[in-house]
């Protein structure tokens, strides 16, 4: 029986102790520390040095976490559950079943809670990343991939920056609004970055029907990043309740290859471009679209948009000299800027980019080019 008892000890799964940090209290971890399960009572502080390993890491309270070069590997729980401010830098969090970061926030409390991860990995077979609506997160340099989606935000201020990955097979970020906790609308900022979704779009903003303040989020997608829909769709904007989403989607300094697609739902899809924002695609049911001075939409199919504005410096192409494609358009409004276009010559039926508006344009000094003949088609 001893040599029994003694085989199975050898052979068993070290337990996984639990340790914590009382209220008010400060853990130092340093790289020696048992691998444990580490919570954080209200106002604590967890210290977690290089070569540290953890299991999982969850704030009770509004506590600050400092990691820097840790690695954080859940096997059924959140790797890191942040209640309070957390800065992660140079670390690993991985999860299986559940997300490696969950950035909370408290009914109780009118703080927000604040994040930063700089060169980092965030892995989940689920979504890799969740964000209440009363939170704050910034990534900067940092690879965030997810089995579902890469990051899930119910309407806080997400910052995307310097050379950060964020993918994931549903979608790269999944912008959920109108939570019952969203006061204000959310804002997502994309910055030198890349964002993918593998089999979807790029990013997803979804209404639901939990009748929060604000269904509205602002996207602003700047200097040279890259958003990869797997269907082709760079943005779409849909609802599965009660909830309309108004998704602003702007884009300075970045081109973008990929489809705009609004729900004919109710929901609302603005778009701007300018000081370099291209957009190379094809638009769906989208509210509204400004051109503005340096922004440029080739259209790379047939297109619809409720308000077209086309403003000085701005230029919109129907085609891109092989396709001819058909905009229709509800209002157009044009101050200054360029429609290029392409016509075959010949008859009636030849081929031709065609701009079909529901009223008369209006415009000022803008520029029609077209290799050959110049056709505005009104709807009768």
């Amino acid at each position: 029986m001893t040599l029994a008892l003694m085989a199975a000890l050898a052979t068993a799964t070290p337990a996984a102790f639990a340790g914590v940090v009382p209220a008010d209290g400060e853990v130092v971890l340093g790289p020696g520390a048992p691998a444990e399960r580490w919570t954080v009572g209200t106002g604590g502080t967890l210290i977690v040095q290089p070569g540290a390993q953890l299991i999982d890491i969850s704030m009770n309270g509004a506590g600050t976490l400092l990691m820097d070069g840790a690695t954080v590997s859940s096997p059924g729980s959140f790797a890191v559950n942040v209640l309070g401010t957390a800065t992660i830098s140079n670390s690993s969090l991985t999860s299986t079943n559940r997300e490696a970061l969950r950035v909370a926030y408290s009914d109780t409390s009118p703080e927000r809670t604040t994040v930063n991860v700089s060169g980092s990995t965030i892995r989940s077979d689920v979504n890799a990343v969740n964000m209440g609506s009363r939170t704050e997160l910034t990534l900067s340099n940092t690879s965030v991939a997810g089995g579902n989606v890469g990051i899930n935000s119910f309407g806080g201020r997400l910052s995307v920056l310097g050379g950060s990955r964020i993918e994931g097979v549903a979608a790269g970020i999944r912008l959920r609004v109108g939570d019952y906790s969203m006061e204000v609308p959310g804002e997502n900022v994309i910055d030198g970055s890349t964002v993918e979704g593998l089999a979807g779009p790029a990013i997803s903003v979804l209404g639901t029907s939990s009748g929060g303040a604000s269904a509205e989020t602002r996207i602003a997608v700047r200097n040279g990043s890259q958003l990869i829909g797997g269907n082709g769709n760079l943005l779409e904007v849909s609802t599965t309740g009660t909830d309309l989403p108004i998704a602003h989607f702007d884009v300075q300094s970045s081109a973008l290859r990929g489809n705009i697609v609004v729900g004919d739902d109710g929901s609302q899809g603005h778009v701007t471009l300018s000081n370099g924002g291209s957009i190379t695609g094809a638009f769906t049911n989208v509210t509204s679209a400004t051109l503005d001075n340096g922004g440029h939409w080739q259209m790379s199919g047939d297109s619809s948009v409720g308000t077209l504005a086309l403003n000085d410096g701005g230029t919109l192409a129907l085609g891109d000299g092989g396709t001819f494609n058909t905009l229709s358009v509800d209002t157009f409004t044009g101050n200054g800027g360029t429609v290029l276009f392409n016509t075959v010559l010949g008859a009636d039926g030849s081929s031709t980019c065609w701009a079909i508006p529901a009223a008369p344009p209006r415009w000022r000094s803008t520029t029609w080019a077209a290799p050959a003949r110049r056709r505005w088609m009104a709807s009768s």
